[in-house]
This record gives structure tokens, sequence and C-alpha cells, in this order.
């Protein structure tokens, strides 16, 4: 098993952990995308669409951070071109348990996926072809 210490980008709104990525860009991509940014008062599942500043604790921010992050081989089920579900599977190199991430025409490798593995975080970087 193979694993290294890498910075990653986690997208959070105050302390949770909303979206994780490998750039910046990719992290505020996803927390723009993801079901939680938007108006509380508008949209019964967002929780807020402020950014944090200095001077307010509550808001989203993107948080550069090093992690233990593992190196994953996964497979693409489905054809992702093709307008149907396709899927990532891979195993936590830790815990052994298999997981299967959606998978949108524009992902591409390598991606980074997570394993909450009793109730602990684990990084794992996904390298497939498709």
């Amino acid at each position: 098993m193979t694993s290294s210490i890498t910075h990653i980008y986690e997208g959070r709104w105050n302390r949770d952990v909303y979206v994780y990525a490998l750039s910046f860009k990719d992290a505020k991509e996803k927390v723009l995308n993801h079901s939680a940014f938007g108006d509380p008062q508008l949209d019964e599942y967002a929780i807020g669409d402020k950014w944090a500043s200095a001077k307010a604790a509550d808001g989203w921010r993107i948080a550069k951070t090093k992690r233990r992050v593992y190196t994953v081989v996964a497979q693409v089920v489905g054809d992702p071109g093709s307008g149907d579900t396709a899927h990532l599977v891979w195993q936590c190199p830790l815990c052994r348990r298999i997981y299967s991430e959606g998978l949108t025409s524009d992902a591409k490798p390598p991606m980074l996926v997570m394993c909450e593995r009793k109730h602990k975080k684990v990084y794992a970087i996904a390298d497939f072809r498709r």
C-alpha cells in the first residue's frame, strides 16, 4: 500500500467538510455545485451561500491542508460519455470497503476519493483508465 503526505483542498462550511479536491479551483467549483450551497430560505437542502471572511466566522471556505493520501487503482463501470450513469469503483486500502462514486464525462484521473472509516477520513488518489 503506497501513501504520501499531500496537499488537498477541503470545501468547508464552518468546520464541516462537504467537498474535497486536489486543487483550489476544483474545490471551489465543487462547493458552488454542491446541494448545500445556496440560500436556506429558498432551498431546503442549502445551508448557506456566503463565504467566510476574517471578520465573519460563519460561511464557506476552501482550506488547504496536508493529509496522508493513499494510492488506489479504480475501475470505471459504465460509459460517462454515453449519457448513462457511470461509476468509479475503488477499495479503501485500510478497511477494504468497496466504494462507488458517480463519474461525470469530464472527470479525469487522478481523482481524490474518501472513506470515512470509523468516523476518520481516509483520503485516496484513485487512478483509472477509460
